[in-house]
């Protein structure tokens, strides 16, 4: 009786313990493959201040575990990129961006945060992978010029 009753206690706790646990994801990410383009009709006159740098890493460690960055900025995968997530659990089962992607996001919003600005006029990344059989890093690297919008007006 009294194994039973240590069993019993073992496999709640592993269960407990397996369906436990903490995860981050961003908000803004879409569901599905659905991709929308939108077009706006509006001439924007930017400010342009100088060149601008930015750097993120992202280490992904046993395929789940994502360290790194969390501030990313949106729209950095075009042609319809998913937005950033960290990724968790759930990104091992259900997918999710590439380190590649979370690295590039985040290196854009360093290099805007950075020269206190609005926006990347012509980005240009480089991205480093050193991948490994227990962890992966990625690192990321965009420069460009730094702008502020000045107006938008439209056509």
């Amino acid at each position: 009786m009294r194994k039973l009753s240590t069993l019993a206690l073992v496999l709640v706790v592993g269960a407990t313990l397996l369906f436990m646990g903490c995860s981050t994801d961003a908000h803004f990410r879409h569901s599905g493959p659905l991709v929308v383009n939108t077009v706006a009709n509006v001439d924007a006159k930017l400010t342009l201040k100088g060149d601008i740098k930015g750097e993120a890493e992202v280490t992904r460690i046993l395929g789940f575990i994502v360290l790194g960055p969390t501030e990313w900025a949106e729209g950095v995968g075009y042609g319809g990129a998913a937005a950033p997530a960290a990724g968790g659990i759930g990104a091992l089962f259900f997918g999710g961006p590439g380190d590649d992607h979370l690295a590039k996001a985040a290196a854009a919003w360093n290099a805007v945060k950075s020269g206190n600005n609005m926006v990347i006029v012509a980005p240009r990344y480089d991205v480093h992978v050193d991948d490994f059989f227990v962890f992966k890093a990625t690192k990321a690297t965009v420069w460009g010029k730094g702008a502020d919008i000045a107006s938008l007006t439209a056509k």
